[in-house]
């Protein structure tokens, strides 16, 4: 390694032979696990459920020259009885090795990667700049949304809203303009540029009637579905303002220090159909660790997060079947459970059932239009705020389907203004 420590482009490219050596401050725990393999009758593999939870364990048995048995206790549930369960459904190691072999790959790109082209950038450049697979599309992204930012010119935009008086009745139903598709009256982006032309609809419109259709379609807003780690970093930030870094501190204590959720660096929000037939302890442990109630869930309800074929190396982040003390918790910790487990109990409640009412006003410059929404059935909405937040129905709700007329009482023309791209922020990275 020493001839390499001096940058020079004649070295490039770089690569060696040998990758797997022990991580600065590990070298104890390999000497231990190689020390104590030769009285194994056999090993299990017990690394997280991903990639690089395989590649460790894979990676130290290689350089340790182990070649005996290994089995696979693969599961994200570190719960005693879900370890109990998985110690008798152990799979041969072989199965879950490519696994990885795919994390090795990476791991050696990104290595292989950053060596060469932090140093040719540098020595091409005559400065430092370090140069990274990930490390350098991502600082990409940030410059261009940054350069966006910086480089936007506020431009001011029209809309009318008028006051539409149906069949003579009142109150008033408050209704947005919007211009035929191909209108002259629609600009690029399809924005109106210019307030004069919606001065004189509004003009042309006031005081005349037009026939109006009201419509009226139930809905139901299935729950949403359970946290994987962006998930929650983002309901965390919105909540309580806890950066990730805040988040992956309070999960990993949650999972190692109180075994109460599963794998907490999930990318997944799906969950398995075995998951699903143990649901009924699950679910009951976890009412009984928050010392609540709640009737409506239905264990036998099978919500679209059970599904085998979105299930790759990991699951949705859920409560464990594991007595807890929530008590104990601190604040933060207490908070973050709690999300977890409410957005895992509503995948066993009915849904949020709603009627929303349109009106569709026809004028010869576009249509006005209208829309009222009353919840008929909070559904999982009773229990936890979760999903799309609902207003109080307006006057529209009241209508029955039908045909009418509408009469354009008055209205006004509202100046609005483009607004740049927001900055990135822990909470939303990476850009989805």
């Amino acid at each position: 390694m020493t001839e390499i420590q001096k940058w020079t482009l004649e070295d490039l490219p770089i690569f060696f032979p040998d990758w797997a050596v022990p991580a600065q401050g590990k070298s104890d725990i390999v000497r231990c696990v190689k020390s104590l393999l030769p009285q194994a009758d056999s090993v299990i593999h017990a690394g997280d459920v991903d990639d690089e939870g395989q590649l460790i364990v894979d990676e130290l048995l290689r350089y340790c020259g182990y070649r005996g048995k290994v089995q696979r206790l693969y599961t994200s549930d570190t719960s005693t009885a879900a370890l109990k369960k998985r110690l008798g459904m152990l799979e041969d190691n072989a199965k879950w090795e490519p696994l990885g072999v795919s994390a090795y790959a990476r791991s050696v790109t990104d290595k292989t990667f950053g060596i060469n082209f932090s140093r040719l950038y540098t020595k091409l450049n005559g400065t430092l700049l370090t140069v990274g697979r990930v490390q350098t599309p991502a600082m990409g992204l940030v410059v261009a949304r940054d350069e966006a930012i910086e480089n936007h010119v506020a431009r001011k935009y029209y809309a009318l809203e008028v006051q539409a008086e149906i069949d003579g009745r009142q109150p008033y139903i408050p209704a947005e303009f919007s211009p035929t598709k191909g209108s002259p009256l629609l600009g690029e982006e399809d924005k109106v540029w210019e307030r004069k032309g919606l001065e004189e609809v509004l003009a042309a419109c006031r005081g005349k009637n037009f026939p109006a259709k009201v419509s009226k379609k139930e809905e139901t807003e299935a729950p949403p579905l359970p946290f994987n780690l962006n998930k929650l970093n983002l309901y965390c930030s919105s909540r309580w303002g806890y950066d990730p870094q805040q988040v992956m501190e309070i999960t990993q204590s949650l999972r190692e220090k109180y075994r109460a959720i599963t794998y907490n660096r999930s990318d997944s929000q799906y969950l398995t159909t075995e998951q699903f037939r143990e649901a009924p302890d699950t679910v009951s442990r976890t009412l009984a660790n928050l010392g609540m109630q709640i009737p409506e869930i239905d264990t036998n309800r099978k919500s679209r997060c059970f599904d085998d074929s979105k299930v790759s190396a990991h699951t949705a982040i859920i409560p464990t079947n594991e007595a807890v003390n929530v008590g104990a918790m601190t604040q933060a910790e207490q908070n973050v459970y709690k999300a977890i487990c409410g957005h895992y109990l509503i995948q066993f409640m009915p849904g949020c059932k709603k009627r929303k009412t349109n009106l569709r006003i026809d004028c010869p410059q576009g249509m006005f239009s209208a829309t009222s929404v009353e919840v008929i059935d909070k559904g999982f909405k009773a229990v936890i705020r979760a999903g799309s937040e609902d207003k109080a129905p307006g006057a529209l709700s009241g209508f029955a389907a039908g045909d009418y007329r509408a009469c354009i009482m008055d209205g006004s023309v509202t100046e609005h203004e483009t607004t740049p791209p927001r900055r990135y922020t822990k909470a939303t990275w990476p850009p989805t």
